[in-house]
């Protein structure tokens, strides 16, 4: 009888635990989160800080690619170096 209480505890707070993980807001897509990618955005390696930060915002890809004011910076071909370089997947649908 007690086993089969800290079974039903242990799924219940692991349920609390991802319900609580999957209400986490994503990551900002703000521009300036790029600012540890500007030597790699201009042709030397992508240090660990920006791959990290890639990863965190793969999902802002497409909204730096269609960005304007990133437009001359972060091109498509920028965007597949630093992915390559980072191991990061850039969606192919912006």
């Amino acid at each position: 009888m007690m086993m089969k209480k800290v079974v039903i505890t242990m799924v219940v707070l692991a349920a609390v635990v991802a319900a609580a993980a999957a209400q986490t807001p994503p990551v900002s897509c703000d521009p300036q989160a790029l600012s540890s990618c500007a030597s790699a955005i201009i042709g030397f390696p992508p240090s660990r800080t920006c791959c990290d930060g890639l990863r965190l915002r793969q999902h802002c890809f497409c909204e730096y690619l269609n960005d304007p004011d990133l437009q001359q910076y972060f091109t498509p071909e920028v965007a597949q170096r630093l992915a390559a370089a980072c191991r990061v997947t850039v969606p192919t649908n912006c």
